[in-house]
């Protein structure tokens, strides 16, 4: 069961993707929108604009037709439009469109596969009443000039009289009607009417190719032939409107290179982004492994980070290394100088106590009285030793909070009262009586109470300690604390190892050499400070405490 669990991370590091991949499907995921967008508008092109530029097509060869048409029927009866008896009337409804004059109203393109519906396919012409014998003539003229015009129109017209009967086609045979369908009886009647229809494909399909796609459709277009206030027929025309490939070749050249160059251009940034920000992330990665391989390789910064962030994470865990790195010292150090402190005292308690076992029955009271006094005297130690031991970890682990306030004159005047006039002065420069510490009450007694007992272990009974608060520096919103003595002072040559662990010249008085320790840490972690300032007689202490404005 261990082996699985330490087996898990490694199995499970082979389904985590690189940031490369990440980063390249995320571009990608962008590219997808404008290409989607690109899509939808095309059909949007397909569906609206190819759909209307070909009825508008249909409509103009559907007029020219119809004038066709009707100068033929000038030319076989000329004058009958005027007595009323040749067709049929023109609906009430319709008569505006068509105007005095037969000037008649501007037929706009409006179908969209957007908004129309799509009808069935027309159905087949049927059999029915023969055609009128002037709309047949008249047919017969204009049927060559439809057929040599298909080929290049595509446009499939039939021309049918004022019965529905068809006397003019561009493909097929004339003679069927097609009266019974709606569209027809409506433009019979003088309503110009366009529509769409399911396409059919012309010719059946090769095996594996399907059936007609189903989104292909027909435009429809029924001009009807309008003289005067008579309708003389209808012009039917057909025409599938261009899609796919054709549709593309109606777009203009140019918007077809920028819509691929765009394209281009977004997977080249996509790939060269995914690169520049992966790069430098793998710097850190392999210069993090060529740390752990080799302790003496320092941790560069990124010469070029490429953004903010990027160059934030390289510092931030540059100095995460160097931070790493001065507490593996500090470890180190600290555990040669415990097992060294340790050592001692252990050793006179394990010589002791094999005295006692090897000769307790020839020693004297006074000696085996010495003997226990001395391992009570190392016990001791090492209780302390442990005890400042702790306070130290505390104090170098200690989470601050950062509501934490204290009043600093209230605290210095409960240590005062502690000692006696002749131990310990107060004085007190100029302080606000709003200032406040950012550090806890306890750990401010501590840090002074520590200063004050170093003074004495090394100074003795007789020494006399000054606290001097000193005028608050507003711009580094900090207080200043000095604690100083008329002790001995401290040598130029140990003056600069006071702060060290273990480091004290108070041994056989005590001294663990932990107490000044345990305040620089205590003041470090709530962002204070201590130094040894120059003193003309004894010791001079200088701390600084940030202030708060809670």
């Amino acid at each position: 069961y261990p082996d699985c669990v330490r087996l898990m991370p490694r199995s499970l590091e082979r389904y985590r993707p690189p940031l490369l991949v990440l980063l390249l499907l995320a571009n990608l995921g962008v590219l997808a929108l404008p290409i989607t967008g690109t899509y939808l508008l095309f059909r949007l092109y397909e569906d609206t604009a190819l759909v209307r530029d070909t009825e508008g097509q249909l409509i103009a060869q559907g007029t020219l037709i119809a004038a066709l048409y009707k100068s033929a029927f000038e030319r076989h009866l000329p004058g009958h439009t005027e007595t009323g008896e040749y067709g049929v009337a023109v609906a009430a409804p319709w008569q505006p469109a068509h105007g005095k004059g037969d000037s008649g109203l501007p037929i706009r393109p409006s179908l969209s596969r957007l908004r129309n519906p799509v009808h069935p396919a027309a159905v087949d012409a049927m059999t029915g009443p023969p055609g009128d014998a002037t709309a047949v003539r008249i047919g017969r003229e204009i049927t060559p000039i439809l057929r040599d015009a298909k080929p290049t129109t595509r446009t499939i017209v039939k021309i049918i009289d004022f019965n529905g009967t068809i006397v003019a086609v561009s493909e097929g045979t004339p003679g069927a009607s097609i009266a019974d369908r709606d569209d027809i009886k409506r433009a019979l009647a003088g309503e110009y009417v366009s529509l769409l229809r399911e396409h059919v494909a012309e010719e059946p399909r090769l095996p594996g190719r399907g059936s007609a796609a189903h989104n292909e459709v027909d435009v429809f277009v029924n001009m009807p032939i309008v003289l005067g206030d008579r309708v003389l027929g209808v012009v039917v025309l057909t025409r599938m409107p261009p899609r796919g490939v054709e549709a593309l070749r109606k777009l203009p050249r140019r918007v077809i290179e920028i819509t691929i160059v765009l394209l281009v251009l977004v997977v080249l940034f996509s790939i060269v982004t995914a690169v520049k920000i992966n790069r430098p992330v793998r710097a850190i990665i392999e210069q993090t492994r060529r740390k752990i391989r080799d302790q003496n390789v320092s941790f560069r910064l990124l010469e070029r980070p490429v953004t903010r962030e990027i160059a934030k994470l390289s510092s931030a865990v540059s100095t995460m290394v160097e931070e790493l790195e001065k507490r593996a010292d500090y470890s180190r150090n600290l555990a040669s100088h415990v097992s060294h402190e340790f050592k001692t005292p252990l050793s006179s308690i394990r010589g002791a106590t094999e005295l006692l076992r090897d000769h307790t029955e020839t020693m004297s009271l006074e000696e085996r009285k010495r003997f226990i006094a001395m391992i009570d005297t190392d016990t001791r130690r090492l209780d302390l030793l442990v005890e400042r031991l702790l306070e130290l970890t505390r104090a170098d682990l200690l989470n601050v909070e950062h509501s934490d306030s204290a009043d600093p004159l209230a605290v210095l005047q409960q240590i005062q009262s502690r000692y006696s006039e002749s131990q310990v002065t107060l004085e007190v420069n100029a302080l606000p009586a709003d200032a406040r510490v950012a550090m806890a009450e306890e750990f401010l007694d501590s840090i002074i109470t520590s200063l004050v007992d170093n003074a004495r272990q090394h100074g003795g009974n007789d020494v006399h300690v000054v606290i001097r608060v000193c005028a608050v520096d507003q711009q580094a919103s900090t207080l200043t604390i000095e604690v100083s003595d008329n002790g001995r002072g401290i040598s130029e040559a140990n003056a600069g190892k006071i702060f060290d662990h273990f480091f004290t010249t108070a041994r056989p008085e005590g001294n663990s050499g932990l107490g000044l320790s345990i305040v620089k840490a205590l003041l470090e972690a709530h962002d204070g400070s201590i130094r040894l300032a120059a003193s003309t007689a004894g010791t001079l202490f200088q701390i600084e405490i940030p202030l708060t404005t809670k």
